[in-house]
């Protein structure tokens, strides 16, 4: 089903299995622009579909182990505009997977467990605009920490940190002031808190303030690698409104309510702390903008945080709107 939130707007998507009979959908997740989900139309099993909203966009993806038996797809996570999900074929057993909404473009990420074994990933935590980190198994170090691209090259195992074939079973993983926390278990010393500093990683927090109800402006950003550049990229403001970027410290707790200034307007920028306007820029009629920021090549910047957050002037009746914030930290 979908909903734009009301009754009236409330209505079946499309009837995957037809009758009384149902195609029981699940793990429902937005990435590049569609939404993916596992069903079973009762001939192909359960296997991976998606769809734009319509009946006529929502379809099987793939069918990964063809004919009436279920690859069972299990859906991880968005990764750089694909899906990352764990799918058995029935020839490799339950390992990760990715697609960008194709049958051709749904492919093995990787037969981390090689052969019919499975090395059922789970867990997945994004970094920031490049990598995506997990748990996983294979034959030699048990359950340990995986990370990946999105290529079957850039898949690799961060660490045995229980060495040797028993698991130290890495959860919890959560991105916390530029750093990855988790839970792993080590030989001597037990279950304890574990860290990982990923290299440059951005994450979006909070939620942006409009004016209009249909209409919210976003702010998105790139990694900030040490000696490279960064993007920040901008959606949904009001064409003609004036874009003021600013740079700051980030709130370490909450947001900086700005009522005064528009209905759930909040500052994600410490504004008792360091900060500066980077840029000030016009909004196209598409609403949308790119903003490019050198990142110094100086490898004492590894690990500072900053925050970023647009706002925005509608003239000539001096409102406001504010876009989400964006945390990120300096990196390799």
């Amino acid at each position: 089903w979908a909903s734009d939130g009301t009754s009236a707007g409330t209505s079946l998507v499309k009837d995957i299995r037809p009758g009384t009979s149902s195609s029981f959908p699940a793990y429902i997740t937005y990435s590049g622009g569609k939404v993916f989900f596992s069903a079973n139309n009762g001939t192909n099993g359960s296997e991976l579909w998606a769809s734009d909203g319509t009946a006529t966009g929502t379809t099987m993806v793939k069918d990964i182990r063809a004919g009436s038996l279920s690859s069972f797809p299990f859906i991880l996570g968005a990764l750089n505009g694909k899906l990352l999900f764990r799918a058995n074929d029935g020839t490799k057993g339950t390992e990760p997977w990715i697609s960008n909404g194709t049958a051709a473009g749904t492919t093995l990420l990787k037969d981390i467990y090689p052969g019919a074994s499975s090395s059922f990933p789970f867990s997945l935590l994004g970094s920031g605009a490049r990598f995506g980190f997990f748990v996983a198994r294979d034959a030699t170090t048990g359950s340990e920490l995986w990370k990946t691209d999105g290529t079957t090259a850039g898949t690799t195992q961060v660490a045995d940190i229980r060495p040797g074939s028993n698991s130290s079973s890495p959860s919890s993983l959560v991105l916390s002031n530029g750093m990855i926390m988790f839970r792993a278990t080590d030989a001597a010393k037990g279950s304890e808190p574990f860290k990982y500093f990923p290299g440059a990683n951005t994450k979006m927090v909070g939620h942006p303030c409009s004016t209009s109800a249909t209409r919210a402006p976003h702010l998105m950003g790139t990694d900030p690698i040490i000696g490279g550049t960064m993007s920040l990229r901008g959606s949904g403001a009001k064409p003609g409104s004036v874009g003021v970027q600013l740079l700051g410290a980030g709130v370490n707790l909450n947001a900086i309510p700005l009522a005064s200034l528009g209905a759930g307007c909040n500052s994600y920028i410490n504004l008792f702390s360091f900060w500066m306007p980077l840029a000030t820029f016009g909004v196209p009629a598409s609403g949308s903008w790119t903003q490019n920021y050198p990142v110094p090549n100086d490898a004492t910047l590894k690990g500072v945080r900053v925050a970023f957050q647009t706002w925005y002037v509608i003239l000539p009746a001096v409102q406001w709107e504010m876009s989400n914030g964006v945390f990120s930290t300096l990196g390799n």
